[in-house]
């Protein structure tokens, strides 16, 4: 990137991310599917609520090819992906009206449009396709799955997201990331939380239970994984499972982030 930090946000600049790849090249093949070609869930992966980790974007292929984040988080009560049904209160007939009425204003500028105008044409096209279609609303419904079957996925944000991620690929999308930060119990985090296993204090559940990582992660991986199996997906389905980096084989005493006293834990190891 053009800066060597963590601390920067995305630019137009930046190359495209595995997964914008992928669904550049499904819509090559005129992917049609009524699930957007690329998923995030719930949100971004970022260093802090300021910056978000570049690399996950269209970068230059254009912002048409930016994931679609789901901006809520499908463990929460009261989840809810935005803006994918009608508002009972607007029938299609008057839906379609104003479609054509937009159309009729752009169709004059369309000479002069610029690459921007161009991409917000894209985003109007395919805002309007998942509204008329309705199947990817359906896609992010959580509950058409068996309770039991979320019951095994595991009733935490790991879990939920995993399950969520399953049904994104049996729906048709190409590619999905899942992302997992610290699953404390009751834990709802805010839009753009923090999202990784850097916790130099308490770094391993042996060290302190309130923080506890890799049963919430065990549970919902072995679940993702079965269930793939279970339905044929394994077949057509990549499930790649990645961490940030190595972490020192000695533990060492640090200052808890979060407690301010001296802990157990282990130290970054990139090598």
């Amino acid at each position: 990137y053009r800066v060597d930090s963590t601390l920067i946000n995305p630019s137009p600049t930046d190359y495209p991310c595995l997964g914008t790849l992928v669904g550049w090249l499904a819509q090559q093949d005129n992917y049609t599917g009524d699930v957007p070609p690329y998923v995030i869930t719930p949100f971004p992966h970022c260093d802090s609520k300021v910056y978000i980790t570049p690399g996950q974007y269209g970068g230059f292929l254009g912002a048409r090819f930016d994931p679609f984040v789901l901006d809520d988080d499908p463990a929460a009560a009261a989840f809810k992906v935005r803006n994918l049904a009608l508002d009972s209160s607007l029938p299609a007939e008057r839906l379609q009206q104003r479609l054509g009425l937009l159309q009729n204003i752009s169709a004059p500028s369309r000479s002069i449009a610029s690459a921007s105008t161009a991409e917000m044409d894209v985003f109007s096209q395919q805002a309007a396709a998942l509204l008329q279609g309705g199947k990817a609303a359906e896609a992010f419904d959580l509950s058409r799955e068996p309770q039991a079957l979320r019951n095994r996925y595991g009733n935490h944000a790991y879990g939920q997201r995993a399950i969520m991620a399953r049904r994104l690929v049996e729906a048709g999308a190409s590619f999905v990331t899942v992302v997992m930060e610290n699953p404390t119990p009751g834990k709802q985090l805010p839009s753009y939380g923090t999202y990784n296993w850097d916790s130099h204090a308490v770094n391993c559940h042996i060290f302190d239970d309130s923080r506890w990582r890799f049963p919430f992660y065990d549970q919902a991986v072995t679940a993702l994984v079965e269930d793939l199996y279970a339905r044929g997906l394994d077949e057509k389905t990549l499930l790649i499972v990645t961490g940030e980096f190595g972490r020192t084989p000695r533990v060492s005493t640090v200052v808890g982030s979060q407690t301010g006293v001296m802990q157990p834990g282990r130290d970054h190891w990139p090598g």
